[in-house]
Protein backbone atom coordinates (compact mmCIF):
# COMPACT_ATOMS: atom_id res chain seq x y z
CA UNK A 1 0.00 0.00 0.00
CA UNK A 2 1.36 3.43 -0.95
CA UNK A 3 1.88 6.37 1.39
CA UNK A 4 -1.27 8.15 0.13
CA UNK A 5 -3.35 5.00 0.66
CA UNK A 6 -1.96 4.65 4.21
CA UNK A 7 -2.97 8.24 4.96
CA UNK A 8 -6.44 7.63 3.55
CA UNK A 9 -6.86 4.46 5.62
CA UNK A 10 -5.76 6.29 8.78
CA UNK A 11 -8.21 9.13 8.12
CA UNK A 12 -11.00 6.64 7.45
CA UNK A 13 -10.37 5.00 10.84
CA UNK A 14 -10.65 8.41 12.53
CA UNK A 15 -13.99 9.20 10.87
CA UNK A 16 -16.14 7.82 13.76
CA UNK A 17 -14.35 10.26 16.10
CA UNK A 18 -15.90 13.29 14.38
CA UNK A 19 -18.72 13.27 16.94
CA UNK A 20 -16.15 14.43 19.47
CA UNK A 21 -15.87 17.80 17.74
CA UNK A 22 -17.86 20.53 19.43
CA UNK A 23 -21.10 21.35 17.63
CA UNK A 24 -19.88 24.84 16.77
CA UNK A 25 -16.88 23.41 14.91
CA UNK A 26 -18.77 20.77 12.96
CA UNK A 27 -21.68 22.90 11.73
CA UNK A 28 -21.17 26.50 10.65
CA UNK A 29 -23.73 28.98 11.91
CA UNK A 30 -26.35 30.10 9.45
CA UNK A 31 -25.98 33.75 8.49
CA UNK A 32 -28.16 36.17 10.41
CA UNK A 33 -31.09 37.40 8.30
CA UNK A 34 -30.46 40.95 7.09
CA UNK A 35 -33.12 43.45 6.05
CA UNK A 36 -32.35 45.33 2.86
CA UNK A 37 -34.98 47.35 0.98
CA UNK A 38 -37.87 45.34 2.49
CA UNK A 39 -36.19 42.06 1.50
CA UNK A 40 -34.96 39.55 4.04
CA UNK A 41 -32.44 36.78 3.50
CA UNK A 42 -33.60 33.32 4.57
CA UNK A 43 -31.84 30.01 4.94
CA UNK A 44 -33.35 26.64 4.01
CA UNK A 45 -31.30 23.68 5.24
CA UNK A 46 -31.83 20.21 3.79
CA UNK A 47 -29.53 18.01 5.90
CA UNK A 48 -28.79 14.31 5.42
CA UNK A 49 -26.76 12.51 8.06
CA UNK A 50 -25.52 9.00 8.89
CA UNK A 51 -24.47 7.77 12.32
CA UNK A 52 -23.79 4.60 14.29
CA UNK A 53 -26.67 5.22 16.71
CA UNK A 54 -30.39 5.19 16.14
CA UNK A 55 -31.65 6.39 13.77
CA UNK A 56 -28.76 5.27 11.59
CA UNK A 57 -29.73 7.65 8.78
CA UNK A 58 -31.65 10.90 8.91
CA UNK A 59 -32.89 13.80 6.87
CA UNK A 60 -33.99 17.12 8.31
CA UNK A 61 -35.44 20.24 6.71
CA UNK A 62 -35.17 23.58 8.48
CA UNK A 63 -36.07 27.16 7.59
CA UNK A 64 -34.17 29.96 9.33
CA UNK A 65 -32.87 27.49 11.96
CA UNK A 66 -36.39 26.18 12.78
CA UNK A 67 -36.91 22.50 11.97
CA UNK A 68 -39.92 22.01 9.71
CA UNK A 69 -39.78 18.30 8.89
CA UNK A 70 -37.72 15.17 9.31
CA UNK A 71 -37.93 12.06 7.16
CA UNK A 72 -38.74 8.72 8.80
CA UNK A 73 -36.90 6.21 6.60
CA UNK A 74 -38.45 3.21 8.38
CA UNK A 75 -41.97 4.43 7.43
CA UNK A 76 -40.88 6.21 4.23
CA UNK A 77 -42.74 9.36 5.34
CA UNK A 78 -42.05 13.01 5.94
CA UNK A 79 -42.90 13.93 9.54
CA UNK A 80 -43.78 17.54 10.42
CA UNK A 81 -42.39 19.09 13.60
CA UNK A 82 -45.62 21.08 14.07
CA UNK A 83 -49.12 19.61 13.59
CA UNK A 84 -50.07 22.55 11.36
CA UNK A 85 -47.78 21.16 8.64
CA UNK A 86 -49.25 17.63 8.63
CA UNK A 87 -51.52 18.14 5.60
CA UNK A 88 -48.76 19.87 3.66
CA UNK A 89 -46.26 17.09 4.45
CA UNK A 90 -48.62 14.45 3.03
CA UNK A 91 -49.20 16.48 -0.15
CA UNK A 92 -45.46 16.84 -0.75
CA UNK A 93 -44.67 13.16 -0.04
Amino acid sequence: MGHEQNQGAALLQMLPLLWLLPHSWAVPEAPTPVWRDDLQNHTFLHTVYCQDGSPSMGLSEAYDEDQLFFFDFSQNTRVPRLPEFADWAQEQG
